[in-house]
């Protein structure tokens, strides 16, 4: 008997679509450092977050790099995508969810050293690429999606931003 795939809406109550940018200036890298209401310890991540109802991809990464770094940045390529399920459970009432992430690499170049988030849980800081590998190995990133992105981004990798259709039509004929 063949297994077939389960219905994604029969699996998770909630689909989200998320972004994160990982921005580089020279051999620097902008993280943001969060406090966490569940957590005692900040945590570092790259600048994130949901696309929210009727925003575009393009229009969360602005908002999102705002929100925790107060610039805008250039988006220079996709660096990878990420499907993936979180479970949530009774105790805690999460509801059992679909996420879907788009990672971005940015031009950092012109943005200042000294940055202020507009959010109050968040500050923005630039790294070396020896202190984000650190980060990777003494568990100071947010979560393992956080260390995958660090990874990516150590390693080249960039694709087109041209592989994304942004809220317009498609000819398709």
């Amino acid at each position: 008997m063949s297994e077939t795939a389960p219905d994604l809406l029969s699996v998770s109550n909630v689909v989200n679509v998320s972004v994160a940018v990982v921005a580089k200036k020279q051999n620097k890298f902008l993280l943001v450092r969060e406090k966490l209401p569940d957590r005692k310890n900040w945590l570092w991540n790259f600048p994130s977050g949901k696309v929210r109802y009727g925003e575009s991809i393009f229009g969360a990464v602005k908002r999102e790099m705002m929100e925790e770094t107060g610039v805008e940045v250039p988006l220079i390529a996709l660096i990878s995508s990420y499907y993936y399920i979180t479970s949530g459970n009774s105790e805690d009432k999460k509801l059992d969810r679909t996420t879907i992430r788009f990672n971005f690499l940015a031009n950092g170049n012109g943005i200042p050293d000294l940055l202020h988030p507009k959010e109050n849980n968040t500050e923005a800081w630039w790294k070396t690429r020896d202190q984000l590998e650190e980060m990777m190995v003494s568990r100071h990133m947010r979560n393992w999606i956080a260390v995958k992105l660090a990874k990516e981004a150590l390693g080249g990798i960039a694709y087109p931003l041209e592989l994304l259709v942004d809220g317009k039509p498609l000819d398709v004929q």
